[in-house]
């Protein structure tokens, strides 16, 4: 009998043995698949809700900003600064001064 004081414990035949390696279930294999689908839509929610708050953040700092150029107009036959006027007619580029430099 189980109780009895006299009856010495029962002893098991074999100690248990572990698991053989790659047989340990991943901690979320135990998770039931609505909770697991749950928190994935919970993070991608959270996720884009997080982007979308601090986009909206930043937009009135770029509506900000001028959308115009601040130089004054110029007339079209004013000559720009760093420019050379070129007339029109024949122009070959190249130099005169060393040999490997000629004209094209």
């Amino acid at each position: 009998m189980p109780g009895d004081p006299t009856t010495p414990p029962r002893v098991p035949d074999k100690a248990p043995t572990p698991p053989a390696v790659g047989s340990v279930r991943p901690w979320w294999r135990g998770w039931p698949l609505p909770w697991m689908s749950l928190l994935v839509a919970a993070l991608v929610a959270g996720t884009a809700g997080g982007w979308w708050l601090t986009r909206q953040a930043q937009a009135p700092q770029g509506r900000d900003a001028i959308l115009h150029c601040a130089l004054p107009a110029q007339a079209a036959d004013a000559p720009h600064p760093g420019m050379v006027w070129v007339p029109a007619g024949r122009f070959a580029f190249g130099d005169t001064v060393y040999p490997e430099e000629q004209p094209v």
